[in-house]
């Protein structure tokens, strides 16, 4: 964990008399959890130590605080306070000392959360819930900054909505939910239990029924950490698909805690995609590996291998096994037909752009590939490496977009008298990190030879 950063925040879970619990609507422009909803809360910006334990004042401070700003209310004082009069400083307000004295001792810790490590950062959330009649009176009022929606609702009617793709959870929210309504009356032991557990046991990291994403510390490239090893579960009978980590305790843990699966998947043959099958071999020896037929010489396992098909059957789940080439030459992803989730692997990442290999990769194939996946009604995206993708469609476009634009800078480097690939990375990928022209001349160098085999330039002397 010494490369992730953690974001110490808080979070209050408010149910009321009902059974229904407040949720919020992220603005969708936030670079943090954007147009998901959460429970109020927000970042912890006093210091706390390292070994803080989650319900200190300062948290229990920046809680209220936080619900004030997103919401309106404010404990002991009996209205909710307009938008436009909310600033940070919210012991200004007269307010009823007993009420908001009342409101703290009912409030329970219940433990912390991390959301997943997709990328360098991870925030690390301490949790309160409260359950009272005083919650009954509360009319939340959204910033219509952050938060510009407000929603009374059972947990078990949110999760409804969830599975029709009508909402969507971070996570740790989710998790939360499914316990809240399935679990009620142990959601404090539950979740203190579950504070020092890794992910994927700590929370369920869960994006559509049957689909988990847990990312591991793998041999991946910057900007990169970690490889999603996504694991598919129907009528007891599981897929594992790119067990790509190095981090063999906290695989193991994972890999005791589910059912014996029948296929591993891998997506392509690059390492960080399989470099966990030591363990599968030891814990699962009877799995079979599914991979394109190209790839079946370049990954060394003592699981029987197969050629992959055209579907895959898990339990009542039919996925469809899209040949994706362009990254590499037997590069796949899957398609869930019920949830309409694509499995990416490489081909799209969850932020920035993806390298090519540039022995295997086609930049012509990856042309034709993104071609082929913008037809599919996809609802979400999971790549190997980055945060899930929910707007599919616009992603994908992005991508080609992204590649005609590099490509014509390339050509009129090369027509303004650019001879070398050090000469047209500096001015192409001038909006780069120079740590990342390496992988950049390897997609220029596939973007010259589809130049080339398209006749726009003779030749190129690499």
């Amino acid at each position: 964990m010494s490369c992730i950063k953690l974001i110490k925040s808080t979070s209050i879970i408010l149910e009321n008399t009902r059974g229904e619990i407040l949720l919020c609507l992220r603005n969708k422009s936030l670079k943090s959890f954007p147009d998901l909803w959460v429970f109020p809360g927000g970042k912890i910006d006093t210091v706390l130590s390292d070994d803080w334990i989650g319900d200190e004042l300062d948290v229990v401070d920046t809680a209220i605080r936080e619900m004030y700003e997103e919401i309106g209310f404010l404990p002991g004082v009996n209205t909710i306070i307009d938008p436009s009069k909310r600033n940070r400083n919210w012991l200004i307000y007269d307010y009823n000392d007993e009420e908001r004295k009342y409101f703290i001792d009912k409030l329970e810790f219940i433990g912390r959360k991390r959301t997943p490590y997709f990328m360098n950062k991870s925030f690390d959330t301490a949790y309160f819930y409260i359950m009272d009649k005083q919650i009954d009176n509360i009319h939340p009022v959204p910033d219509g900054s952050e938060i510009i929606e407000c929603r009374w609702i059972k947990p078990s009617i949110a999760i409804e909505h969830w599975k029709n793709n009508e909402l969507k959870f971070a996570p740790p929210t989710l998790h939360l939910l499914n316990t809240l309504a399935f679990d009620h009356d142990n959601i404090v032991i539950k979740t203190m239990v579950e504070t020092d557990l890794p992910i994927g046991l700590q929370t369920k990291v869960q994006f559509a029924p049957g689909i988990t994403a847990i990312p591991f510390f793998s041999q991946t490239i910057e900007p990169f950490i970690s490889t999603n090893m996504i694991i598919i579960n129907s009528n007891h009978e599981t897929l594992l698909v790119d067990p790509g980590s190095t981090d063999k305790k906290h695989l193991n843990i994972i890999l005791q805690s589910i059912n014996h699966p029948k296929y591993v998947v891998i997506t392509h043959h690059h390492i960080d995609h399989w470099d966990g099958l030591d363990l599968i071999e030891k814990i699962f020896p009877n799995t079979i590996l599914l991979i394109h037929e190209n790839g079946l010489d370049r990954i060394n396992t003592t699981l029987s291998k197969e050629a992959i098909g055209d579907y895959i059957t898990i339990g009542v789940k039919k996925i469809e096994v899209i040949k994706t080439p362009g990254h590499t030459d037997d590069h796949i992803s899957l398609y869930d037909l019920s949830t309409k989730v694509l499995i990416a692997g490489d081909h799209i990442v969850g932020y920035g752009s993806a390298v090519l290999d540039h022995n295997y990769g086609s930049m012509i194939e990856y042309f034709n590939t993104n071609n082929k996946l913008i037809s599919y009604d996809i609802n979400l995206i999971l790549p190997a490496h980055g945060p899930p993708i929910y707007n599919a469609s616009e992603k994908i476009q992005e991508y080609i977009d992204h590649r005609q634009n590099r490509e014509k800078s390339i050509l009129a480097a090369i027509v303004n008298g650019a001879s070398t690939l050090d000469e047209i990375v500096s001015v192409v990928y001038a909006d780069v990190p120079e740590n990342m022209w390496l992988y950049a001349k390897r997609n220029i160098q596939l973007h010259i030879k589809k130049l080339i085999f398209e006749k726009k330039i003779t030749s190129f002397n690499f």
